[in-house]
């Protein structure tokens, strides 16, 4: 995670996705989402929904317990109940704060929920297969205290897997610090960008896998915020120290002379009938088929210019190996798989 740099070396801020937000500017961005024609509720069932999707790959269909928090977290948390139940999962709902306590989106939330409200006790966990926290978000400002302690106290004891909605309640979204107590997360779903305390410690380690959402906020909103903190990586820093450092008309002359060697080779495996299939090794933050995509042309797409595709290089650099093969499997010709690996 870095600051953003003196303007002299500033970075080129158009890879907006490594953006992290304070839990503050994550309010300016859903205030302007909203003043952009984004409804709340839209963005809220959007959240939801796309916390029962994450869940539903995650883990087989088990009992849930869904504990609601008295703010939007606990909106989020009813849509949840909701869509999972629709989608035929057991699901019993705990409320921290009496129903008629709620407002805005969230009472709206909640009143489509229909399936009732079990006691906000330890005892709503019996039976559990899983618990999704949506209690507190990332800009809770005070320690756990009360019946959420309680529980959240209970979730750890039990050992039970967690689903977090935006964070583990408990954790400072902007700092990573616990406040008081947080139930470590397999899972955390956020929206739109990451907070600083999803990697920051101890935060980072209480979030598990970290999944972010688009909801319908549109990315032009962080021209207004300003984000000054970013998530550091290669993909950050690509364009201001290219990899490789190379001269002025480099890469041109390289694959020119490329061609000019290859051509002939490929010529005479046409006259046999054969392909010549090139192993790629992507590298990280690069897009995966752009090497290929030089070298094709430069042979003017020569029919027998084909890939060996070795998708555990795709892996290790975490790219999407799948993905790969819906762009490029007319021109797959072989694989390389190694047990090993």
């Amino acid at each position: 995670m870095i600051p953003r740099p003196p303007s002299t070396q500033r970075l080129p801020w158009t890879q907006s996705h490594l953006a992290l937000l304070t839990p503050a500017q994550m309010g300016e961005a859903d205030r302007a989402a909203e003043a952009a024609g984004v409804a709340g509720p839209v963005m809220m069932e959007a959240a939801g929904g796309a916390v029962a999707v994450a869940v539903g790959e995650r883990w087989a269909m088990r009992p849930v317990t869904v504990l609601c928090g008295p703010g939007n977290n606990g909106g989020d948390g009813f849509v949840v109940a909701r869509h999972l139940a629709a989608a035929g999962w057991p699901v019993k709902v705990a409320l921290l704060v009496p129903r008629e306590k709620l407002s805005g989106d969230a009472a709206r939330a909640a009143s489509l929920w229909k399936g009732g409200l079990a006691p906000f006790t330890p005892e709503v966990l019996d039976r559990a297969g899983i618990v999704i926290d949506a209690l507190f978000g990332a800009g809770l400002s005070r320690p756990l205290e009360g019946q959420a302690a309680v529980l959240v106290e209970a979730i750890t004891a039990r050992g039970l897997p967690v689903c977090a909605v935006d964070v583990p309640s408990g954790l400072d979204g902007a700092t990573g610090m616990v406040r008081g107590i947080a139930a470590a997360a397999d899972l955390t779903v956020t929206f739109f960008r990451k907070k600083p305390g999803h990697l920051l410690y101890p935060g980072r380690g209480l979030c598990g896998e970290v999944r972010v959402i688009n909801i319908g906020t549109p990315p032009t909103v962080l021209d207004a915020i300003g984000p000054d903190t970013w998530e550091n990586g290669p993909g950050l820093w690509r364009d201001v120290y290219p990899w490789p450092q190379r001269a002025p008309g480099l890469i041109e002359t390289a694959f020119a002379e490329l061609a000019r060697r290859w051509t002939p080779i490929l010529d005479a495996f046409d006259e046999a009938g054969c392909d010549v299939c090139y192993e790629i090794h992507p590298g990280e933050d690069i897009f995966d088929g752009a090497t290929f995509e030089r070298f094709l042309e430069a042979v003017k797409g020569h029919k027998r210019c084909n890939i060996l595709y070795d998708p555990s290089h795709y892996v290790l650099q975490q790219l999407d190996y799948l993905a790969f093969l819906d762009i490029y499997h007319e021109r797959i010709k072989a694989f390389h798989v190694k047990d090993a690996e």
